[in-house]
């Protein structure tokens, strides 16, 4: 296990400067161009594009070429070149900058505008940017000062560039050192070149470097300038990819360029045909139905019987010099079973476009069998008026009075795929128009307790009542604005649900909205506005499904299922879809699961068509952290799925997921005790605490930083950079008493709602001494939470056994562990283990069979046959 000390807050800004600059200039290849770890195959074929592609470029993107040069990565560089349309250009461009935002949350794009300007005035210097001083602008700005420096001791004259106070990536001064090699070029002079390569050949012979260096002192105007610039040039070049920009991994380029709607080179062809019908509006935006129907006779099954295809699609809009621009790439895969499908497989996509022309590029290929259907379509969107659809369902299932404007040709088999379109029309009746909607008015961060007022804000003129219902039970409705409650929280920080429903004067309801309460800033949750619970649909209906992300995650697919069986993956909002039914009237439930980029998921689901059902049908998943201990107290990671049992409330459970964590990413809190009798121990406290962060944080983890005393800081929020992770450790200050359950309620308050392994350290050496809340209320909030408590208890002799007593209860609990030390200088060795136990742990997920009403508390037991083992999870939940 490596040991690696904290890296200094500031990075000696000298010390960088030369050997980046050596990198970028001496070097053939700029700094970023190295290949990112892990380039598969894809990314080794485009890097053989050769630099005759660069000439088939328009102006515009050799330019863009030219001037992010030292921000291309040799992959990226090698993807644009492969890009056969201006307008995937483009796109390639917005993508690579809005990668680099440094501040995206911001209307701006500060890098890129900080770099434009650089490279309007480098181009001052040299058009084409190829030359040192002309880079050296580019990535660092402009000098404050150039000074020219000739004489007899120098091979060629000097110039040398000051920036006195650094650059926006290092702290200054930096000093960079031309010769003049020509009248008219300026080159970089690096350390790698050597001082000889400044001196005349006077000056060479049978001297030593301090009197080379003193004879330019003597002999030349401002050589002890020189002199000192050079000094300063000589680094260590560990530190050299730091200066310029750390550049984003490669996998959004193999992204980028598999989501293309280009037939790879001698691909096979499927026969199909392509439908458009416009089936409602949502606000000023008309839906788009696309329908592809393919011959079952063209198409292959899986050895799963399962029919799987994935559709990529372009929409292009012309811009007012009549050039092509992409507005919006979007992807889908359905995966269908075969024994439900007829002569043609429906592939449904469906679009919100505003009113216009546009041209529709459409791919789908065939998984199994490695076949494409292409086509291309030039569509005008029309305006469709707001209605209300009226629909009858008859006997046989048949949807009357649904209106579809479509456009198309009389072709016959674009009539069959608009026919096939209108299998959904049950499904699109209940399209929203947007014309109605309520929306809760969020609440503060802090955690909420007591009794909280409550608003709804509503749109739509025929909304004549609002109901207010809290944890699933209604409360309160009221007929007139303002649309406020006063709810009644109780004395504990527990996490609550509150739903705003706005109908006409008939009962209709026509908007909802949700809102969780002491969820935190990270709650991940998908919840399916369509279809109703306990509704009733016949042949087909639409699945529309609204998530929420965690703070500084990104969401990569949401799955819809029927029952177990996914049906449709969609990959960019609206995450709405209609699916057919297999059999009209069925009792069925749909489910809705996302899935974040680093792993994590979050699932609804609402049962259909079942006779005297109002309540919601809920799917309970349930992951469990499993850490398997032998007799010596090691922890075992080769365990078997079929060596496991797992029991709710004493029954049997299926597993449905059992995967090792050293695969998955995990979110670690350190919470630490910096009260006035921390003083002795803060230093050893820190050390230790970055040694558990460089073992634990790798790239796809977090971790955050919270101090207290009086009252609990948030230090450093979730993040991967260690540096940053250092600073929120540097320089803790000890004084204060110990509020460690408000601590301790902060911090499982900031952690809450973040899928996956989740786990919290603590290290206090007392007891609690004025906390708002009670060590009852803080054990619940955490059980519900699913975070690991891990408590150090440094210095608590053997009389603080009550504080030792719910320290030990509050990790049980939680499925953490408890440590008591007697000295700061085993905090290393105690963080060691729990980092190991946290990569040596192993994810359990199944599929509860307890009913979904059932409330209060679960139990969860482990056995396994294998003997010596001890199996510690958390011992229950509430669902």
């Amino acid at each position: 296990m490596s040991r690696r000390r904290p890296p200094r807050a500031v990075l000696g800004s000298i010390a960088i400067a030369a050997v980046a600059l050596a990198a970028l200039f001496a070097a053939p290849i700029t700094l970023g161009d190295e290949p990112a770890s892990g380039a598969g195959p894809e990314v080794a074929e485009l890097e053989s594009t050769g630099e005759s592609a660069v000439d088939l470029l328009d102006d515009r993107h050799r330019r863009f070429l030219e001037e992010v040069e030292p921000l291309l990565t040799s992959e990226e560089r090698a993807a644009f070149l492969t890009l056969g349309h201006s307008y995937r250009r483009d796109a390639f461009i917005r993508r690579f900058w809005r990668l680099r935002d440094p501040q995206p949350r911001t209307s701006r794009n500060e890098l890129r505008d900080l770099w434009q300007e650089r490279a309007r005035r480098a181009r001052e210097l040299d058009p084409t940017l190829t030359s040192d001083p002309a880079r050296a602008v580019l990535l660092f700005g402009e000098p404050r000062s150039r000074r020219p420096i000739s004489c007899s001791a120098l091979r060629h004259r000097v110039e040398l560039w000051s920036y006195p106070d650094g650059t926006d990536r290092l702290a200054g001064p930096l000093f960079l050192v031309f010769q003049r090699v020509r009248q008219d070029e300026l080159r970089l002079w690096t350390p790698a070149r050597g001082l000889l390569s400044l001196l005349s050949l006077e000056v060479r012979p049978g001297r030593t470097r301090d009197q080379q260096l003193a004879t330019l002192g003597s002999a030349c105007l401002r050589g002890d300038e020189l002199i000192g610039a050079l000094s300063q040039t000589i680094s260590d070049d560990r530190f050299a990819p730091a200066v310029v920009y750390t550049p984003p991994g490669a996998e959004w380029i193999r992204t980028f360029v598999a989501r293309s709607t280009e037939l790879p080179d001698d691909a096979g062809t499927l026969d199909g045909s392509l439908a458009l019908t416009f089936p409602g509006r949502h606000q000023s935006r008309t839906v788009v139905q696309a329908t592809v129907a393919l011959p079952r006779t063209e198409v292959t099954a899986s050895d799963l019987a399962t029919l799987n295809f994935v559709v990529d699609g372009e929409v292009l809009r012309s811009d007012d010099g009549g050039d092509e621009r992409l507005f919006e790439h979007f992807r889908y895969r359905f995966d269908l079973p075969a024994a439900t499908l007829g002569d043609r497989v429906p592939l449904v996509l469906q679009r919100p476009l505003r009113p216009g022309d546009y041209r529709l590029i459409v791919r789908v290929e065939d998984v199994n069998a490695g076949r494409f259907y292409r086509e291309a379509r030039a569509v005008t969107v029309p305006r469709v008026e707001a209605r209300r659809v009226a629909k009858t369902i008859a006997e046989d299932g048949t949807v009357h009075e649904v209106e579809l404007h479509s456009t198309g040709t009389d072709d016959p088999s674009d009539l069959a795929a608009r026919a096939e379109a209108a299998g959904f029309a049950e499904a699109n009746a209940s399209i929203s128009t947007g014309d109605h909607s309520v929306r809760l008015l969020p609440l503060s961060d802090e955690l909420q307790v007591g009794r909280v007022r409550v608003e709804a804000r509503t749109r739509g003129d025929d909304i004549s009542r609002v109901a207010f219902s809290l944890d699933g039970k209604q409360i309160f409705a009221k007929r007139r604005p303002p649309y406020s409650v006063e709810l009644d929280l109780g004395s504990g920080p527990d996490l609550h649900i509150v739903r705003a429903d706005a109908f006409d004067a008939e009962g209709t309801r026509l908007a909802s909205d949700e809102m969780a309460i002491n969820a935190g800033p990270h709650r991940f949750g998908v919840r399916l506005i369509e279809p109703q619970a306990g509704g009733s649909y016949q042949q087909s209906v639409r699945v529309h499904a609204a998530v929420e992300v965690p703070e500084g995650e990104q969401l990569d697919r949401v799955e819809i299922f029927l029952e177990d069986t996914r049906l449709a993956t969609l990959y960019q909002p609206p995450f709405e879809q209609p699916i057919l039914l297999p059999e009209p009237g069925a009792t069925t439930f749909v489910r809705a699961v996302a899935h974040l980029v680093n792993g994590g998921s979050a699932e609804d689901a609402h049962l259909i068509n079942a006779p005297d059902v109002t309540d919601e049908y809920r799917v309970q998943f349930v992951e469990l952290f499993v850490s398997a201990i032998d007799r010596d107290g090691g922890f075992v990671e080769d365990l078997k799925r079929d060596e496991l049992e797992v029991l709710e409330n004493g029954v049997r459970q299926e597993i449905r997921r059992f995967e090792a964590m050293r695969e998955l990413p995990i979110r670690a809190s350190l919470v630490i005790d910096t009260s006035q009798s921390m003083e002795p121990s803060l230093r050893d406290v820190e050390r230790a605490a970055y040694r558990f962060l460089e073992e634990v944080v790798t790239e796809r983890d977090r971790a955050a930083v919270v101090t207290f005393a009086d009252e609990p800081e948030l230090r450093v929020r979730f993040t991967n950079d260690r540096e940053i992770l250092a600073g929120g450790l540097g320089g803790l200050s000890a004084e204060g008493e110990t509020a460690l359950w408000d601590a301790l309620l902060f911090s499982l308050h900031y952690m809450s709602g973040i899928p996956g392994k989740k786990a919290l350290v603590l290290l206090t050496d007392g007891e609690d001494s004025g906390s708002r809340y009670t060590f009852d209320e803080t054990l619940a909030f955490a059980r519900r939470t699913g975070v690991a408590v891990y408590v150090i208890g440094l210095g608590l002799v053997n009389s603080q056994l009550s504080a030792r007593g719910l320290m030990t209860k509050l990790a049980r609990e939680t499925g953490g562990d408890v440590f008591f030390i007697e000295s700061s200088k085993r905090l290393e060795k105690i963080y060691d283990l729990i980092q190991l136990e946290l990569r040596s742990q192993i994810l359990v997920g199944y599929q509860s069979s307890l009913p979904s009403d059932s409330e209060g508390f679960r139990t969860i037991e482990l056995r396994t046959a294998r003997g010596g083992l001890e199996l510690r999870t958390i011992p229950g939940y509430f669902p």
